[in-house]
C-alpha cells in the first residue's frame, strides 16, 4: 500500500496496522515499513521502539541532542518519552517492535543485563542506541518478514517473538553491549 502525504512524502506499509497503532496499543507490535528517501517523521513516542535497519540508511535525532547517521544491518533504540526526528538518506526498509513495560521483562536472566548497568561509569556516545545485527538474527528477522507479508496479525504470536527476540539479544549480545543500548531505560 502506497500513501502520499499532504507534504507529498510516500510511505509504503506491507503491514496492515499503520504507525498510530503500533504506538497507541498497549500490546507489543512488530511492523515493517519502507520509507522513501527524504522521508522526514517527527514525533514524541509513549512506547519503546527497536528498529532494525534492513536496508537504506537513515538520519535519526534524538531529544539529548545526539544525531545518528545508521545504515542497514544495524539496529537502533528510541526510548519511551523521546521526541524524535527520522530523516531518510536512502530509500529504507525498517522492521519495528514497539516495547511496553521495562525491557528487562524480556531479559532471560534474573537479572538480565540491568545489573551490569550499575557498573557503567561512562557510556560513550557512539555506543549508545545503535548495535549491529549480528548474522544470527537473520533468519529470525526472515522468519518475521515471511508472517508479515503472509498476513499474519495475531498479537499474542508477536508478544512471544518479541520475547524470543530478546532471548536471542542476551545470548548473542554482551551484557555490556545490551546494557549500554539499552542504558536510557533505567535513567
Amino acid at each position: 500500500m502506497r500513501e502520499e502525504t499532504e507534504h507529498g512524502e510516500v510511505l509504503t506499509h506491507e503491514y496492515i496496522p499503520d504507525y498510530q497503532s503500533l504506538t497507541e496499543t498497549d500490546e507489543p507490535l512488530i511492523n515493517c515499513t519502507i520509507w522513501e528517501k527524504g522521508h522526514i517523521a517527527r514525533n514524541l513516542l509513549p512506547n519503546k521502539i527497536l528498529v532494525f535497519i534492513l536496508s537504506g540508511s537513515i538520519c535519526v535525532t534524538l531529544d539529548t541532542g545526539t544525531q545518528y547517521i545508521i545504515g542497514s544491518d544495524c539496529m537502533i533504540y528510541v526510548p519511551a518519552d523521546c521526541y524524535y526526528k527520522l530523516e531518510v538518506l536512502e530509500k529504507a526498509r525498517c522492521l519495528q517492535f514497539c516495547l511496553n513495560g521495562h525491557t528487562s521483562i524480556y531479559a532471560c536472566s534474573p537479572d538480565g543485563y540491568n545489573k551490569c548497568r550499575h557498573d557503567v561509569k561512562h557510556i560513550p556516545d557512539n555506543n549508545k542506541y545503535i548495535l549491529n545485527i549480528k548474522p544470527i538474527l537473520q533468519p529470525f528477522i526472515d522468519m518475521l518478514l515471511m508472517y508479515i507479508q503472509s498476513g499474519i496479525d495475531c498479537r499474542q504470536l508477536y508478544q512471544v517473538k518479541i520475547q524470543e527476540l530478546f532471548y536471542i539479544l542476551n545470548t548473542t549480545y554482551s551484557k555490556q553491549e545490551l546494557s549500554f543500548f539499552f542504558y536510557h531505560d533505567a535513567r
